[in-house]
């Protein structure tokens, strides 16, 4: 997965890869995904530019992602997820890589407001990149959650969705606000599959569009 290798206690890691070590539990995320490993690539090339890039994992799941951000050298992870389950899953995983106290869990759900008051306070000038591998239909309605978390110029990774919903999907962010800086693909072993996709989307820096609200009334 991206230069990872991730694996269970009992198995050696390959060298020349990064280890990361990942207890099977009830949560989402062991890296075999196609949406995780795109997700992680895009994450990989970033902070290849910008180190200390300040992390936002939305749906953090088993931790994978936000223990990986850890590991190759992010500022700030924070990681939310809301299922206790979950973030209980991903304290584990960080615990296990060293990099618990890297990584800040925070319990709760992206639509609830409050929540994003909270963000502000840990990270007051904003993420420089928002990692969202969630479903198409809760991807839809993240950028309301996102906008005000993410500081102008920075980078929203999406996946968890197939071509076929990629209009749907993609056409829910508001292009006055985000531009889609890339695409990834991964192509199906079945040919009757369908694609699984994940983009980049920058933020451009500018509010909501209040003159489209205000014409709809």
């Amino acid at each position: 997965m991206g230069g990872f290798f991730v694996h269970s206690p009992h198995v050696r890691a390959t060298p020349g890869l990064r280890s990361l070590l990942l207890t099977p539990g009830p949560a989402f995320g062991t890296g075999m995904h196609p949406t995780t490993r795109m997700v992680l690539e895009s994450l990989e090339d970033h902070l290849r530019r910008r180190r200390r890039s300040r992390i936002l994992d939305i749906g953090t799941g088993s931790g994978i992602l936000a223990v990986a951000a850890a590991l190759l050298g992010a500022g700030r992870v924070v990681a939310l997820d809301v299922d206790p389950l979950a973030i209980r899953s991903a304290t584990e995983t960080a615990t296990a890589n060293q990099a618990a106290g890297r990584i800040t869990f925070c319990e709760g759900n992206y639509r609830d407001p409050a929540l994003a008051a909270r963000l502000h306070a840990l990270v007051p000038t904003g993420f420089d990149v928002i990692l969202a591998n969630l479903s198409a239909d809760a991807l839809r309605d993240v950028w309301s959650f996102a906008e005000p978390c993410l500081r102008p110029g920075g980078r929203l990774l999406v996946s968890g969705f197939l071509q076929g919903a990629s209009e749907r999907v993609l056409g829910s962010f508001p292009q006055r606000q985000v531009r889609i800086a890339e695409i990834r693909l991964e192509l199906p072993e079945a040919p009757d599959a369908d694609t699984w996709v994940a983009a980049s989307l920058e933020s451009r820096g500018v509010g909501p569009d209040r003159g489209v609200a205000a014409s709809a009334h």
